[in-house]
């Protein structure tokens, strides 16, 4: 293979992996609103797992800055509590076997009066649910995402 040859097939090939690094960036490209729905429709189905009807939002979907690798971005936060209907650490288990299926990575802590599980990634940035014998919770963060939360917030947004 002659000398050009191979300075044609480096520079093809560096330029492919630019095009496919500005294309697989860590930063999901989406808009805020579609962040909370993720966020919203992941603790939704969560509450789905119990007896919907006794969960009540501590906090409605909130709106807040958060950091990117390339500027400011938006998240969401947003909690519910509810009446247990099951042993604690079932309902830990039933949790964290959903947020598998949904792609979120999770960690469970059963060894504790208020067994709760973990998570983080996939349609979320983190997740929490814990199990106490009087009551449940879940709270989350949505991924971050490009925008202005103050001026967002402004908007009334």
């Amino acid at each position: 293979m002659s000398d050009s040859v191979r300075r044609g097939l480096a520079v093809a090939c560096a330029t492919l992996i630019l095009i496919l690094a500005g294309c697989t960036g860590g930063e999901p490209e989406m808009a805020p609103e579609e962040a909370r729905d993720q966020l919203v429709d992941v603790i939704d189905q969560t509450v789905a797992l119990f007896d919907e009807e006794t969960w009540e939002d501590i906090l409605s979907p909130a709106l807040g800055p958060c950091s990117l690798d390339n500027g400011e971005g938006v998240d969401y936060r947003y909690a519910k509590s509810g009446d247990p209907d099951a042993n604690p650490r079932t309902a830990v288990e039933r949790v964290a076997a959903l947020w598998t299926e949904l792609g979120i990575e999770v960690r469970t802590r059963l060894d504790t009066a208020r067994p709760a599980v973990f998570g983080v990634g996939g349609p979320i940035r983190t997740i929490d649910f814990s199990a106490a014998p009087d009551s449940y919770s879940v709270a989350g963060t949505s991924l971050c995402v490009p925008g202005d939360a103050t001026e967002m917030i402004l908007d009334g947004e």
